[in-house]
C-alpha cells in the first residue's frame, strides 16, 4: 500500500506541475505494474516476468527520487524461463532502494544478477547503500514481514532459500538460491 500511495502522490505532483506527459507515463507504468502483480492469481512466474515487473517498479520509483541510483541487470539467458514465486525479487529491490541506496549520501548502485550453477540458480540483489549490522537487524524494533514472506514462499513453493549479507557503510546482498530440479526448465 505504501508504494501505491507514493506513486499516486508522484502522479498528483506531476499533474500539478502540468507535466502531463510524465504523469501519463507514470500512470501507464503503474497500471502495468499492478496488472502483472494481480494477474491470473498465479503464484509462480518466470524469472523473465519477475524481472520485467522489477524494472517497472524501479522506473516508477526512481522517477520521483532526486538521489542518484544506478541500476544494472545481468541474467543468464537460460535462467529467463526459471520458475519463481511472484513478488520475490521486488521486495528485495524495494528494501535495497528504501533502506540502502537512498540512505547513503550521493546514492549508489543496485545490481540484480541471475546465474546458473551446477545444481542451482542464484539470484542476487546487491546494493552499495548504507548497509547494516546483520547481527542486530532483526532486533531493531522494526517488523520485517517482507523478508519473512519472501523466505517462506521460496521455501514452500520452489524449495529455495534467501540469505542476506550486509556490511555497514558498504552495502547489502540478498541471495536467492533455487535448487535445480529435473524438468524445471522444460
Amino acid at each position: 500500500p505504501h508504494f501505491l500511495y507514493n506513486v499516486l502522490n508522484t502522479i498528483s505532483a506531476l499533474c500539478q506541475l502540468e507535466e502531463n506527459e510524465d504523469a501519463c507515463r507514470i500512470s501507464h507504468m503503474t497500471a502495468e505494474y499492478y496488472r502483472s502483480v494481480l494477474s491470473d492469481g498465479q503464484d509462480i512466474v518466470t524469472i523473465g516476468q519477475e524481472l520485467e515487473h522489477v524494472q517497472l517498479y524501479f522506473e516508477i520509483t526512481s522517477h520521483s527520487r532526486s538521489d542518484a541510483i544506478a541500476f544494472s541487470l545481468q541474467c543468464d539467458p537460460e535462467a529467463v524461463i526459471l520458475p519463481i514465486p511472484k513478488m520475490t525479487i521486488q521486495p528485495l529491490v524495494e528494501n535495497a532502494v528504501r533502506h540502502g541506496v537512498t540512505k547513503k549520501k550521493g546514492g549508489g548502485t543496485l545490481t540484480i544478477s541471475v546465474r546458473e550453477t551446477a545444481n542451482s540458480f542464484l539470484v542476487k540483489v546487491e546494493d552499495t547503500g548504507c548497509g547494516f549490522d546483520p547481527e542486530h537487524y532483526m532486533d531493531d524494533g522494526r517488523v520485517h514481514i517482507g523478508i519473512r514472506n519472501v523466505r517462506e514462499r521460496l521455501e514452500r513453493i520452489v524449495g529455495g532459500t534467501l540469505t542476506i549479507e550486509s556490511t555497514p557503510d558498504v552495502g547489502t546482498t540478498a541471495i536467492i538460491k533455487i535448487p535445480r530440479k529435473e524438468g524445471m526448465l522444460a
